[in-house]
């Protein structure tokens, strides 16, 4: 609140874990989206977990979420990664300032996103009338290609690649922009015959959003046509309950010859979780 209230027009935040996620504490989320409203583009690290787990406040999706990348722009070892990361930047050999006036190599997605969010500053600085989501639109669509391996990029996904600041700095707006904004990063909903909201942003011309059985071979249609005219406008369909079972959606987003594509993985159980089980602790949070 208070960066956003002083003018800043970039945010990055190198933290995370479940308790700033949705089932935690919801004054960073408040904060994040009073931000958001004003225009900010806010960038976090992705996380240090080597898991496709979300880490907050990376996983929402008015932030874009940083990945990690090494000298060769494949996945460091430790970088948290799936379909809701946005982008990734240099996160190895980070050669920074330490205690007493000394100087260290070290790694991990806290650095990486400060690349994100300076290269999205770098770019305000030179088109200061571009809003948020025409500069992420911009770092986004401007990536240089990581490189897989013998990794599937569906299994192993970390954005739309590594960022660019010169591709950035000299890349034609408009750029089209999409994000999955419902369901959230591996939702589960109750297969009881409720409809599934969904919601997407969708910045472009037109807009298709299709769902698939996880890692099935054909994509089925849900909802196309043109994007709304309102930048900060949602696209929201309600879907038939398709039953149990893990699901990918995909929503595309054109304008002119180019397309953004953002995906999302969640499922749908007969499972009643219990207060009592014990949750999941992401060693990051320690």
């Amino acid at each position: 609140d208070y960066a956003a209230a002083n003018g800043a027009r970039v945010i990055n935040m190198s933290f995370g874990g479940d308790v700033f996620g949705p089932e935690g504490d919801l004054v960073l989320k408040t904060a994040i989206d009073n931000a958001y409203d004003q225009g900010v583009l806010l960038v976090a690290s992705a996380g240090n977990s080597d898991t496709s787990r979300a880490n907050y406040p990376a996983g929402f999706p008015t932030v874009v979420a940083v990945a990690s990348t090494n000298g060769e722009d494949t996945k460091t070892g430790h970088s948290t990664f799936g379909t809701w990361v946005d982008i990734a930047a240099p996160g190895t050999d980070i050669v920074t300032t330490d205690l007493g006036g000394a100087y260290l190599a070290t790694a991990g997605t806290s650095f990486s996103s400060p690349y994100v969010a300076a290269v999205a500053a770098l770019v305000l600085s030179h088109r200061p009338d571009l809003t948020h989501v025409q500069v992420r639109a911009i770092l986004e669509n401007t990536t240089d290609e990581v490189y897989y391996g013998d990794v599937d990029p569906n299994l192993g996904y970390i954005g739309t690649g590594r960022v660019n600041a010169y591709s950035a700095l000299t890349a034609a707006e408009p750029q089209p922009l999409s994000e999955i904004f419902s369901p959230m990063p591996n939702q589960a909903y109750m297969a009881d015959g409720n409809a599934i909201e969904l919601c997407v942003f969708a910045y472009g011309d037109t807009y298709r959003l299709d769902y698939r059985p996880y890692q099935g071979a054909e994509w089925t249609a849900i909802s196309s046509g043109d994007a709304p005219t309102d930048a900060n406008a949602l696209v929201c369909v309600s879907w038939p309950n398709p039953g149990v079972g893990t699901y990918e959606l995909r929503v595309r987003v054109t304008r002119g010859d180019r397309t953004h594509i953002d995906y999302r993985v969640f499922s749908v159980t007969n499972v009643v979780e219990q207060e009592h089980w014990p949750t999941f602790k992401d060693a990051t949070e320690e």
